[in-house]
């Protein structure tokens, strides 16, 4: 499977890295129970270009639930 590219704030593409995402949720408090769950549902929801504000909005939104 070739990697998915997220469009950074600047414009930029860059192959989706899930460890990123759960560092920052990892920083923001979450604990691994949690950014497993995370981290699985949005692999299923990313496509090709997702932007990463969308990315993170929607992960910290399910962190808050």
């Amino acid at each position: 499977m070739s990697p998915i590219n997220v469009t950074k704030a600047s414009g930029d593409k860059e192959p989706y890295e899930e460890s990123k995402l759960r560092r920052s949720l990892r920083n923001a408090g979450a604990d691994e129970s949690l950014i497993n769950d995370i981290a699985g549902a949005i692999r299923e929801e990313i496509h090709e270009g997702i932007s990463t504000r969308k990315l993170y909005s929607m992960a910290f939104k399910m962190q808050a639930n």
